[in-house]
């Protein structure tokens, strides 16, 4: 079934999409900024290279968490997670 819209409700959805889409890259620039200076931080007060592994893999986990909740695409993954990884 579908569902026809007027001018003024389509114009209403594009513009509560634009909306949705603007709030979830605040999310996502506002969390891997806090991801990013929690890296620093993590990484300056590393003693070995086993806690710098596991803040790592801490990091990578949360890249993948919010590209499953969906606040991050496929090729905004592979960027932070290549910027994370060094690469």
């Amino acid at each position: 079934m579908t569902t026809r819209l007027d001018g003024a409700s389509a114009s209403n959805l594009s513009n509560m999409q634009k909306l949705v889409s603007a709030g979830k890259a605040a999310i996502s620039k506002r969390e891997l900024t806090q991801n990013k200076d929690s890296a620093s931080t993590s990484n300056s007060n590393s003693n070995s290279d086993q806690g710098g592994a596991q803040g790592i893999e801490e990091r990578l986990q949360k890249l993948a968490d919010l590209r499953e909740k969906g606040l991050l695409d496929e090729e905004e993954y592979k960027a932070s997670k290549a910027k994370l990884l060094g690469l």
